[in-house]
């Protein structure tokens, strides 16, 4: 189910815990879109130590975005509608679980997913490596194939101006240190 949040990040300008909180009826096979309004979140033990919110659930998802502009609608790609119509499920059910059902965090899918993954392709420790990198590559992407950046920023969930100091520019840089 990796190959999923990999697309989402790559073709669907998620963020790691949008992908991660995606549930199956917000892949829109009818109107072909990606409905982003969800993301899994982490609190860590060293926060919750002492702290009135320790009797609340460690891992969970949420509703609550990054940004007003996060809760957006993006268009499906031809590999996300392929593998939502190859894997179909319960529409609640979150498209990314550990092999019991239970929720992968961002620090899980980094140690036994993605890691290892890069690691058996011999890409750890580079650009490409990092997860966010594949978001930064949809958001290029859409740039170098002329979207305007007002489309690419709604599509993201970010403001022009992030799109164009941080994603655009920073992902050409870092990938010419790469080459």
């Amino acid at each position: 189910k990796m190959e999923i949040i990999v697309m989402l990040q790559a073709f669907g300008t998620c963020r790691e815990s949008e992908a991660l909180g995606m549930p199956y009826r917000n892949l829109d096979l009818k109107n072909n879109v990606v409905i982003i309004d969800q993301q899994i979140y982490q609190v860590s033990n060293k926060w919750l130590e002492g702290h009135s919110m320790s009797d609340q659930p460690r891992l969970g998802i949420t509703r609550v975005l990054k940004t007003e502009g996060s809760r957006r609608e993006v268009p499906m790609s031809k590999g996300i509608r392929k593998w939502a119509i190859e894997h179909p499920m319960d529409p609640d059910q979150i498209v990314m679980t550990t092999q019991k059902g239970g929720l992968v965090s961002v620090s899980n899918y980094w140690t036994n997913y993605h890691n290892p993954l890069m690691k058996k392709l011999g890409l750890k420790g580079l650009f490409i490596a990092k997860t966010h990198s594949l978001r930064k590559y949809c958001i290029s992407s859409m740039k170098r194939n002329g979207t305007d950046d007002a489309t690419i920023a709604m599509r993201a969930g970010n403001s022009v101006e992030v799109i164009t100091n941080h994603y655009v520019k920073m992902i050409v840089d870092e990938t010419i240190h790469e080459i």
